[in-house]
């Protein structure tokens, strides 16, 4: 089933929990190499620190963190043994939990001795850039169950590969439990009307506007429509830069 929850970042991205080693490895080890800051949360503080990987030894399970940066993120370190670390891979976020095994120093400056993560969470990157839709346009949008229910709602963003469509909250979807791929009908600025099978992949709750963001992928869409949807996505580019320089 679609999943749902609040909608901070208009709907989420999908995720893959990554809990083969070798794979974990291969994605910490570039981490290792360009020297990436990692960005660390501990329980009981609000607070964001600063870090760095400076070793990754799948062999012997465990990983060295360098010291926490603000210093206040050291002191809460030494009793507060578990960290939550967060980072980006070639523009995909990562991030994991792990626990303090030892805390030595080295030149006066602190390392951590870690636990090697026994999963990670990736968020798996688009294929297509998403471009927002101002709600000045009301681009609608119809979608259609299996049993021929619809509703109409409007454009929210849109790519080559999917769109994510806005509804007002008090709209009842029309989908059932085992129905997420429905038909989808966009009718463009300039006229055109998309049609395609539609994968809805997140259903979420914005607020405080109090809408529903339902966002998914296109299915079985043909080459023309394709290329439609493509010189429209550009065409919302080229007005926003246009705004944006004014």
């Amino acid at each position: 089933m679609a999943q749902t929850g609040p909608a901070d970042e208009g709907y989420k991205q999908q995720f893959e929990v990554v809990t083969s080693q070798p794979r974990i490895t291969a994605v910490l080890r570039p981490l290792l190499q360009k020297h990436s800051l990692v960005t660390a949360s501990l329980a009981g503080s609000r607070q964001y620190y600063n870090t760095v990987l400076l070793e990754v030894d799948a062999e012997n399970q465990f990983l060295l963190l360098d010291e926490l940066h603000p210093i206040e993120g050291h002191r809460l370190a030494t009793t507060n043994k578990t960290l939550t670390l967060y980072t980006q891979l070639d523009g995909v976020n990562v991030n994991f939990a792990v626990k303090i095994i030892e805390i030595g120093s080295a030149n006066d400056m602190a390392f951590y001795k870690v636990e090697f993560p026994e999963s990670i969470r990736y968020r798996q990157r688009r294929s297509d850039y998403r471009v927002p839709v101002s709600s000045a346009l009301s681009i609608p949008v119809e979608i259609t169950s299996s049993n021929q229910e619809s509703l109409t709602g409007e454009l929210h963003d849109i790519s080559a590969g999917g769109v994510c469509i806005r509804f007002p909250r008090k709209s009842s979807l029309p989908i059932d439990k085992n129905d997420e791929e429905v038909q989808c009908s966009i009718t463009l600025s300039d006229g055109k009307t998309i049609r395609s099978a539609f994968r809805i992949c997140h259903i979420a709750l914005q607020e405080p506007a109090n809408t529903l963001l339902v966002g998914g992928c296109f299915r079985q869409l043909d080459k023309t429509q394709h290329r439609a949807i493509e010189r429209y996505v550009v065409e919302l580019q080229r007005k926003s830069r246009q705004k944006d320089t004014r």
